[in-house]
């Protein structure tokens, strides 16, 4: 049959993606990596609309937790991604299809093989919440974001990389800042491993609302800190180890059994 440039024409019975051309695979990722954001988007806007923020907000993070456990390994297995260090895991961000170049633009710096910043430079997520004007992207881009980093890390066998957020939403005065047309910008770096003592809820709803506190709290002392009214000390430490200490307890097995 050879390849198709487009489907128009008789029906296929037996299509496969194979027959395909590359132009029209790409052009077809591009349109799931769209579908697959909308989806989200259209869900968040129901579930806000119809129990609240707070709930749309808290019900979104279990998905994306649940999303990254089980379709990360996967989409990096489908590769042949097999990260060892920050610098190879930064192969998956390249082809998340979730965050398709197609539509995201950014920028990654391998520091070191345990170093990376990912700067986004273009983010329709942001742009439509920016749009929308009801303040969403705070939660979105303060705590969903770091979380679901965090997770993703985990999810490619990496559980000691720690997420900081160098230049975060919202966007309010970025202009005196001189941060350019900067979307968002993020440090990824492998740290030394280390007991927790702290105490971490029972159930899953605890957990979720737990490590929602927690990053809260994270992102108050990040911001001190870029404002040079402190520096980062075991308090922060502590809330960082809170976080991978509770994303490790929230995995998609355990999602089953509340």
């Amino acid at each position: 049959m050879g390849e198709l440039k487009d489907y128009q024409g008789e029906f296929v019975p037996a299509l496969r993606y194979e027959d395909m051309s590359k132009d029209v695979l790409i052009k077809l990722l591009r349109e799931t990596s769209r579908t697959l954001g909308w989806v989200g988007a259209y869900w968040y806007s129901i579930i806000g609309d119809k129990y609240g923020v707070d709930e749309a907000d808290f019900q979104s993070l279990d998905v994306w937790i649940k999303e990254a456990d089980f379709c990360i390994p996967r989409v990096a297995e489908a590769l042949g991604i097999k990260p060892t260090d920050v610098a190879s895991a930064m192969k998956f961000w390249q082809v998340d299809p979730a965050f398709s170049s197609q539509l995201f633009k950014y920028n990654i710096d391998i520091v070191a093989r345990d170093h990376a910043v990912l700067t986004i430079t273009h983010c329709p997520s942001l742009v439509y919440q920016e749009r929308e004007g009801k303040g969403k992207e705070k939660f979105t881009c303060q705590v969903l974001e770091p979380l679901v980093i965090v997770r993703y890390f985990g999810a490619l066998g990496l559980e000691w990389v720690e997420v900081r957020p160098l230049k975060v939403p919202p966007r309010r005065g970025w202009e005196a800042k001189g941060w350019g047309g900067i979307a968002c910008q993020w440090d990824f770096k492998a740290i030394p491993e280390k007991e927790y003592k702290g105490k971490i809820a029972d159930t899953r709803e605890g957990q979720l609302r737990q490590v929602i506190d927690c990053s809260w709290k994270i992102q108050e002392l990040e911001n001190a800190i870029a404002a040079g009214k402190r520096r980062y000390d075991s308090e922060l430490e502590n809330l960082h180890l809170e976080r991978r200490m509770l994303l490790r307890e929230l995995k998609w097995k355990r999602s089953r059994n509340p």
